[in-house]
């Protein structure tokens, strides 16, 4: 750990990025060492460490106090980056009510994102960094616990059905009339929202 805390004083003043990957609860894990390594990194002038966080599926760390605290400063944001699968149960746990009251009956539902979201589906993905748009995209589909299988999400396939969509261009046509209209449709349609509602 000292090596990734500080480089000595008369090493090259080379910054060095490390990247942190964790899914699931491992990518809590990575978010509070990336969070740590940036507070370390805050208090020391010899501190060239820049850590990237990116996760898959993982749960919210912190509260409204964290969010707002990292949301301050841009350059904090950048260095969060979270990918969430719209049927990822681990990650929407304690964002969803019904889901949060059956992982832990008790707890308040004060978890609060940070950073920017990839929020996937199979038909696409969408970026978001506000953090109350995060929470009201993975709120739009709520899931009866009784219907979810716990298992792991793909987030492999999922990367790797993005990428042949990129190549065979789809040609789906968008709905809408303004630019606006037609960018908003094409997002609910990535993160399935559009087709759920369809049914």
């Amino acid at each position: 750990l000292k090596e990734l805390q500080l480089k000595k004083p008369g090493d090259q003043k080379k910054q060095t990025q490390l990247i942190l990957v964790g899914r699931s609860l491992g990518g809590s894990v990575a978010a509070l060492f990336a969070l740590w390594l940036l507070k370390k990194r805050s208090e020391s002038k010899d501190a060239l460490i820049t850590p990237i966080c990116i996760t898959y599926g993982s749960p919210f760390i912190g509260d409204a106090g964290l969010q707002r605290a990292i949301s301050k400063v841009e350059k904090l944001k950048s260095h969060f980056w979270h990918v969430v699968g719209n049927d990822d149960i681990v990650a929407r746990a304690f964002v969803v009510p019904r889901l949060a009251s059956q992982v832990v009956p008790d707890a308040p539902a004060e978890f609060k994102p940070f950073g920017t979201y990839f929020l996937c589906s199979k038909v696409g993905c969408t970026c978001v960094d506000h953090p109350d748009s995060v929470l009201d995209l993975l709120q739009i589909r709520d899931v009866d616990p009784a219907d979810l299988h716990v298992q792991a999400y793909d987030y492999g396939a999922v990367l790797q059905q993005l990428k042949e969509k990129i190549r065979n261009k789809s040609s789906a046509q968008p709905r809408g009339n303004s630019s606006i209209q037609i960018g908003l449709s094409l997002q609910l349609e990535a993160l399935g929202i559009m087709a759920h509602q369809h049914k």
